[in-house]
């Protein structure tokens, strides 16, 4: 799908209000991993990686299990260079759920 100019510009408002609505109400939201990630997320679409692995890494430690925020995790630390730690958020995120094929293959390009 192609997006006209216009229409990146209106999903980037959106993302770009939705993360001052999270800002707005961080000091009262609920300290659950979902809320983490989904912060963390809206983070990660703004380019505010570091700020995202700080909440994706909040959002594993109150649910470890969380493919979801690993896989997130896994894709930035990688993106920003650290194979390391991007390792460490796949193998964990396999471990919790060994069938993620598109998981297995980013795993298998750090080495």
């Amino acid at each position: 799908t192609s997006f006209r100019g216009d229409e990146f510009a209106r999903i980037q408002v959106t993302v770009s209000q939705a993360l001052n609505d999270f800002e707005q109400r961080r000091a009262w939201f609920e300290d659950e991993a979902a809320s983490h990630a989904a912060y963390a997320r809206l983070l990660s679409r703004v380019g505010r990686n570091s700020e995202a692995v700080l909440a994706l890494r909040r959002a594993v430690q109150l649910e470890p299990e969380d493919t979801g925020a690993l896989n997130l995790l896994g894709s930035i630390l990688r993106t920003d260079g650290d194979a390391v730690g991007a390792r460490a958020a796949y193998e964990q995120s396999l471990r919790a759920n060994p069938d993620q094929p598109p998981v297995r293959e980013s795993l298998r390009s750090l080495n």
